[in-house]
């Protein structure tokens, strides 16, 4: 249309148009000119929307809660938001033109090492790197990933200063926990020396009084045979009974001290067979003695044979001797499994105990019967330290005059 006003308007310069044509071409010209003014009004209506979107993505960029850089492929500053030089402590008009590992304190070879890898396998790299004194925060994680033109990469900067002071302090609370416990393990080094002096002690200085106390008494009776009263000879059979049962307690008391030094060698075991061991060295003691003992087959475990046998040895006494006074004694090993865990179990048909005191039954020196039984009370004690050590527990069920079982389970 524009071509044929402008033929028309060249008509009439020329007095070729009449002026009724004439007033036709100035009235298409006078829309012409409001529809340029329209289109103008709105390429100026778009031109500012536009400007205003440019504003908001610069705002946007400026204002980011991360920080926005482009590298060039020798890790270069090409341009930085806001963010990115309030992190990085630098004005954004001087970062332009600097290497950003020179503002990296830790962690430069990583980084040359990202931005390297970007441009070679165009993917995304990620590294932690520490920044210089001056900078805002003290360390962030730089996301490098590669632009659509190849000549340049993104690299977004996360502030992660609270998790690595956070990192510092478990580090900081470790290595105090790790002076802890060598202090601890030392101050237990030094009381074990302690205890085996303790030990020591114990095993040389009062056995060799107790040993000349029953020598003394021995003399007394062979050198004044048939002079002493009867009720004398009583009280020195007496004496030497007490002594033999303070030599059983100091032997009792060094096992138990013995037990927590001594190393765990697990190994495969058959309690089976070690419990049919320990029974014939039962009946040696009292071959006229009669009592029923089922063993179950193949009790298979992994532990330490000494420490366990020592286990098997106690319990099957404890039973052995609390069925002395059952018409029918009947002593079971048995193995079942509860919730997953192979569960031991010794049980006898014997005098039992009230459960009220179970609590007391596995402390050291804690009898719950009276002396028609002998003991010293540590038997029970030996065995529950000896499970502990093994990773697992122990534990009772009786009745008066009912029976007990005794069970316990070996972890690992």
């Amino acid at each position: 249309m524009s071509e044929q006003l402008a033929w028309q308007a060249e008509r009439a310069e020329q007095g070729r148009l009449t002026p009724e044509a004439s007033q036709r071409l100035l009235h298409e010209l006078q829309v012409h000119q409001i529809e340029l003014e329209v289109q103008n009004e709105e390429i100026m209506v778009a031109r500012l929307e536009a400007e205003a979107a440019v504003e908001r993505y610069a705002d946007f960029y400026d204002f980011a809660p991360v920080g926005y850089l482009t590298l060039d492929a020798d890790g270069v500053i090409r341009s930085a938001n806001l963010t990115a030089a309030t992190m990085l402590g630098v004005e954004r008009g001087r970062l332009a033109g600097r290497h950003l590992e020179s503002l990296v304190t830790q962690g430069r070879s990583q980084l040359r090492a990202i931005v390297r890898n970007v441009f070679k396998f165009r993917g995304k790299e990620v590294c932690d790197v520490k920044l210089h004194e001056g900078a805002e925060v003290a360390y962030v994680r730089v996301e490098a990933t590669t632009c659509r033109s190849g000549l340049e990469c993104r690299a977004v900067l996360i502030d992660v200063t609270v998790q690595h002071r956070a990192a510092e302090e478990i580090h900081l609370l470790n290595a105090d926990l790790e002076r802890r416990v060598l202090e601890r393990t030392a101050a237990l080094e030094a009381s074990l020396k302690e205890q085996e002096s303790f030990s020591y002690t114990v095993s040389h200085d009062l056995r060799a009084p107790l040993r000349n106390i029953n020598g003394h008494l021995a003399i007394v009776k062979e050198d004044f045979p048939g002079e002493l009263p009867p009720e004398v000879v009583g009280h020195l059979d007496r004496v030497r009974e007490l002594t033999c049962h303070m030599g059983a307690l100091i032997d009792n008391l060094l096992n138990l001290a013995r037990i927590a030094r001594t190393e765990v060698v697990r190994e495969r075991l058959d309690l089976s067979e070690m419990s049919r061991g320990a029974v014939a060295l039962l009946r040696e003691s009292d071959p006229q003695r009669e009592a029923d003992f089922i063993i179950q087959d193949e009790i298979v475990v992994h532990g330490d044979r000494t420490l366990l046998r020592m286990v098997l040895v106690n319990l099957l006494e404890n039973a052995w001797k609390y069925t002395s006074k059952v018409e029918h004694p009947r002593i079971e090993v048995a193995s079942t499994l509860s919730s997953g865990k192979q569960v031991i179990r010794v049980t006898d048909n014997g005098v039992g105990f009230d459960m009220a005191f179970r609590d007391q039954l596995f402390g050291t020196f804690q009898r719950l019967h009276g002396p028609e039984y002998a003991g010293v009370g540590v038997g029970l004690a030996t065995v529950k330290r000896i499970v502990e050590r093994h990773g697992g527990e122990v534990w009772a069920e009786s009745k008066v005059n009912g029976g007990s079982s005794f069970f316990f389970t070996l972890g690992g």
